[in-house]
């Protein structure tokens, strides 16, 4: 059946039958991320908003040795937008483009060459690229996003989910896999859900790939299969979506918190700044 969003729900939250707990009628696999990575944190961005995050100092200060070196070099905002103009270029397939945003013109073409011989589109394949898509979660809920390019071959049987980065340095594909395996899962459960595929019934094999650039190289990374059993997405995204509707304020401790703008109000931290502060 078709999904009706709830009357008067904005994309971010509305106040139901006056709870004080607000309620989300969009979803998305980036705040989802989040919320695996940190609970504490995902309450705070993203449902009560009510508070801001408190001010600090330096955002620098939490960062390692390793991150510091590299900030002025390769900033965040530089290799967003420089991940933008890429993401564009492909989507648009402007050649042109896509090889000035590499290190040298012949690594660019080099780059855009063996893109185009793994993208597939035409002979029994059809591409979407950058695929929005609104999958109902219940009668009031969606998760709601954008996938980089979908490639259905022409007996809908098999689908390929393939989303674009780009870093400032090299990185190990393992890492990479572990730090979006959730993300590619969430696509490839939105890609199953769509009409074309009956719910996931008819689809055969899930495949999913990680396009990795840096300024000198490309590299294509390929996910375990059994990522994208349909039985298995489906509790994945069952257990977010129950988390994310719950009330679940667990700080977690890892990685994710140097770039938290909360982590110097986190209970989790506060013992751990305080030492660093004074070191």
């Amino acid at each position: 059946s078709a999904f009706n969003p709830p009357k008067g729900a904005s994309s971010r939250m509305r106040a139901q039958n006056f709870d004080s707990k607000p309620f989300r009628a969009r979803h998305s696999p980036s705040e989802w991320l989040v919320l695996n990575q940190c609970a504490l944190r995902y309450r705070k961005k993203y449902s009560d908003t009510s508070e801001s995050p408190p001010e600090e100092p330096s955002r620098t200060l939490y960062l390692t040795p390793e991150d510091r070196e590299l900030e002025p070099i390769a900033p965040s905002s530089f290799v967003a937008e420089k991940g933008e103009r890429i993401h564009h270029a492909i989507e648009v397939g402007d050649d042109a483009a896509l090889i000035r945003e590499f290190e040298t013109p012949e690594v660019g073409q080099a780059i855009a060459a063996r893109l185009r011989e793994f993208l597939r589109s035409g002979s029994g394949v059809t591409a979407y690229p950058e695929l929005g898509f609104e999958v109902p979660l219940s009668s009031e809920e969606a998760l709601v996003g954008m996938m980089d390019r979908l490639e259905v071959d022409e007996n809908r049987r098999v689908i390929r989910v393939i989303d674009y980065k780009y870093t400032a340095r090299d990185q190990e594909p393992e890492k990479l896999l572990d730090h979006y395996a959730l993300q590619l899962r969430l696509y490839a459960y939105a890609a199953s859900q769509l009409a074309p595929f009956s719910n996931g019934a008819n689809i055969e094999a899930i495949e999913g790939y990680l396009v990795h650039f840096t300024e000198r190289s490309m590299s294509v990374i390929e996910a375990p299969r059994e990522w994208f059993n349909p039985d298995d997405l489906k509790r994945v995204v069952s257990g977010l979506h129950q988390r994310a509707i719950g009330s679940e304020l667990t700080p977690t401790v890892g990685d994710c918190c140097r770039f938290c703008e909360w982590i110097h109000a986190c209970p989790a931290q506060s013992k751990s700044l305080a030492r660093d502060r004074l070191t």
